[in-house]
């Protein structure tokens, strides 16, 4: 019986630390895509910015209704990297749709 208790235990710590590396890893990922939200969005902005400064059209408000209509998926941030990359190619189609008009 002590054998048994004592694998597992070992099985146990092993799970432990599997699910910290897994919980690292999830981390780096949030991180990430945090990151290459904040670089497009910064991108977007310093192309708005060409354009006004060189006479082109004048980027228009857009209101959340407007932007709402085009039915975002939300994120939550509990993700996994795939469906992270996928959110963004759906916030980068909208707002293409949104320049285009």
């Amino acid at each position: 019986m002590k054998s048994f208790v004592e694998a597992m235990q070992q099985q146990n710590a092993s799970l432990v630390q599997q699910n910290n590396v897994i919980s690292q890893r999830l981390g780096v990922a949030r991180m990430s895509a945090q990151t290459s939200q904040l670089q497009y969005l910064m991108a977007m902005h310093q192309l708005n910015g060409t354009r006004a400064t060189a006479g082109l059209s004048q980027v228009q408000e857009w209101s959340l209704e407007s932007f709402l209509q085009y039915r975002p998926a939300k994120f939550n941030g509990k993700k996994s990297p795939n469906e992270v990359d996928q959110w963004m190619r759906d916030m980068e189609r909208i707002f293409m749709l949104r320049g285009a008009q």
